[in-house]
């Protein structure tokens, strides 16, 4: 589609100043389907790989003509005045940049999912947790005002004093009242400085209690849960919202397969099982731990990322009674709300900043089965540095977690204006970007492997966009179609910006530059973009090979 764009602007300038084409093809090689109206020959051809419009005489490089067209001809490209040379040629990108700017304006007209106003975490110990508001609590009005998107609540709350919450909690809605802490005047309050959090855990949960109704289902640490009853669900209070609605039901579940999957197994999807499991609601009730339990509920289920998913060889853990698939209660007596919660309590032992710093022992609370476990590690320190640097030393006890962080996103319709508005805007944005991250792989400030990708590359974000849902995916084709715009426009002969380049040097000289110049600069031209090619296939191969 982004070819067919940006070939499209070319061939329509091209149209509009009277000059002939030719061909007007996507894919190179040879002609496979196509048809011919008014002397075009629109066709599709056998590599499906880019696409071209061919003009009469539009080789740069034939002064005269192509050989099969009449160098006088009215219709031929070089003998259009310089300035309409340049328009046919800068068409192309254009048409790249405008179709982003339609897209944008198009999204943001229907309704680009956006944040809304649940509540994803509530920071322990916060002005919100002070007031009752936990995880899972949609927030209906501010002050009186009704909110539904995230940043609504954040611009409704007043600088100082005490702010009133209407909060709805599965049904059930209660005012609180939240005291916002004294700020600097020039700072502006919003919901994450009250301890409001808007992403939660995703629907990746464990069990640690063989008898409580997750256990009972058959439920494992890792397991992803997709739907309940044939219902998709992308995050955890989605989930319990879901069991809570009655007293059984069937979870459908992804489950890594055991063991460390090769990638002929990653490829065929052999990595991963799908189950089905009956999970029933029961007298089991979650045990009182004496701290604070942000994701306590009655089914049994916690969020992955509370649960040792790995245990580093060699390190302070695995020399310790710790297993995989413990649930991380405390640290330091301090509710694990998150994995973070875990990394920040084994850091904040010492000052990271002292290289000889000595390794303070951590005290970690842990449930396995059910049966709470205390362990006592005392950390490794890994010496690191920064991007600029400087040395600084990490604690470590040598475990990691699973689950990941998911965001409630509803759509948003807003009005044609501002919506062409937000979409220049957002168009500014990825251009300012994407130049960025040029303008940094040519100096070095870049990682080229990190912000370089081909075809392969392009389809399995594609893929991943799609499964995302409609707009998610339409947006990272806009993405794509401002850096296609702009990287066909760096100043390479055989890329548009190169083509520009020489008839803006001809219209300031007056006359083109010689032909053995321009032919030098066409055979570097393509050895960089061969070059090129060849290393983003590298990269592409490379990132298909490497373990997940």
């Amino acid at each position: 589609m982004l070819i067919f764009v940006h070939e499209t602007g070319h061939f329509l300038v091209a149209k509009l100043f009277g000059v002939g084409v030719r061909v007007f093809s996507l894919g190179f090689g040879r002609r496979l389907v196509g048809f011919v109206h008014k002397g075009t020959d629109y066709r599709l051809s056998l590599i499906p790989a880019g696409g071209y419009v061919l003009m009469e005489g539009a080789d740069p490089f034939q002064d005269g003509g192509d050989g099969d067209t009449d160098p006088d001809s009215p219709t031929h490209f070089m003998n259009k005045p310089v300035w309409q040379r340049l328009l046919i040629v800068a068409a192309g990108p254009a048409m790249n940049i405008v179709l982003p700017l339609v897209v944008f304006t198009v999204l943001f007209i229907v309704g680009r999912p956006e944040l809304s106003a649940r509540v994803g975490q509530v920071e322990l110990d916060s002005p919100a947790w002070q007031a009752g508001v936990r995880g899972g609590d949609t927030i209906l009005q501010v002050d009186g005002h009704e909110v539904t998107f995230w940043d609504e609540g954040s611009e409704a709350l007043p600088q100082t004093g005490t702010v009133d919450l209407l909060v709805d909690r599965r049904g059930e809605q209660f005012l609180v009242h939240v005291d916002i802490p004294e700020l600097e005047p020039e700072v502006p309050v919003s919901l994450t400085w009250l301890g409001f959090r808007y992403v939660s855990p995703n629907a990746q949960v464990g069990q640690d209690d063989p008898a409580s109704p997750a256990g009972l289902a058959g439920v494992q640490v890792g397991d992803q849960v997709t739907h309940v009853d044939g219902v998709e669900v992308d995050h955890y209070w989605e989930l319990l919202d879901a069991l809570d609605a009655g007293p059984s039901h069937t979870l459908s579940v992804t489950r890594a397969a055991q063991g460390k999957p090769n990638w002929i197994d990653r490829a065929l999807g052999r990595d991963e099982q799908k189950l089905q499991l009956s999970i029933q609601r029961s007298s089991w009730t979650p045990p009182d731990l004496g701290i604070p339990q942000p994701y306590e509920n009655s089914w049994g289920l916690s969020p992955g990322m509370l649960y040792v998913a790995f245990i580093e060889p060699g390190s302070p853990a695995e020399a310790s009674n710790v297993l995989r698939g413990d649930r991380l209660i405390a640290v330091e007596g301090r509710t694990v709300e998150s994995f973070e919660d875990v990394v920040e309590g084994v850091r904040g032992t010492v000052d990271t900043q002292d290289l000889e710093a000595t390794p303070v022992p951590v005290r970690l609370t842990l449930m396995r089965k059910g049966r709470l476990i205390e362990e006592t590690f005392t950390p490794v320190m890994d010496k690191i540095s920064n991007d600029y640097g400087d040395y600084s030393v990490v604690p470590k006890i040598g475990i990691g977690s699973g689950g990941a962080y998911a965001r409630d996103e509803i759509p948003r319709p807003r009005p044609p204006l501002e919506s062409a508005a937000l979409s220049g805007e957002h168009t500014w944005r990825t251009s300012v970007l994407v130049v960025e991250t040029v303008a940094g792989i040519f100096t070095g400030s870049k990682d080229v492997s990190k912000t370089v990708g081909g075809p392969v590359q392009i389809f399995r974000s594609a893929a991943a966009a799609a499964e995302s849902g409609l707009f998610h995916w339409a947006g990272l084709m806009a993405s794509l179609s401002v850096s296609l715009a702009i990287v066909n426009f760096l100043p390479v002969p055989v890329l548009d910006g190169g083509q520009f380049l020489f008839y803006l040097v001809e219209g300031i000289r007056g006359r083109p530059l010689s032909l053995a110049v321009r032919e030098r600069a066409q055979q570097i031209g393509v050895l960089l973009l061969l070059g090129l090619m060849f290393a983003v296939l590298v990269l592409d191969v490379s990132r298909c090979w490497a373990p997940s």
